[in-house]
C-alpha cells in the first residue's frame, strides 16, 4: 500500500499562477541541480531541458493560444526567462532551450 501520494504532472496545477509553480517546484530542482552539479555535472542540462519541456506543456494546457504550436509555447517561455531570469533554479545556468 502506497504511504504517500504520487505526485502528478505539472499540467494538472493550470489554476496556478507561474509564481505559484516556482515556489512549488524550486526546492526540488535546486536539491536535484546542487546534487548533480557536484556529483554528475554532465546530467545537468538534461535536466534543464526536460524541466523546460514541462513548463512548456503546462503553459500549453493553461493558456489556450498556446495549444496549437509547440513553437508558441517556447517562444512564451523564452520570453518569460528574459523577463523573470530568476523565477525557476535552473534559469540560473546558462543554456539555451
Amino acid at each position: 500500500m502506497l504511504t504517500h501520494r504520487p505526485r502528478a504532472g505539472l499540467n494538472v496545477y493550470t489554476t496556478w499562477s507561474l509564481n505559484d509553480l516556482a515556489e512549488e517546484v524550486n526546492p526540488a530542482l535546486r536539491g536535484w541541480l546542487n546534487y548533480f552539479t557536484a556529483f554528475y555535472p554532465s546530467a545537468v542540462i538534461p535536466i534543464a531541458k526536460r524541466t523546460d519541456r514541462h513548463l512548456m506543456r503546462w503553459a500549453r494546457w493553461k493558456y489556450k493560444r498556446l495549444k496549437p504550436s509547440e513553437d508558441r509555447a517556447r517562444a512564451w517561455l523564452k520570453g518569460v526567462r528574459q523577463r523573470s531570469p530568476n523565477l525557476f533554479a535552473h534559469w540560473a545556468l546558462r543554456y539555451t532551450t
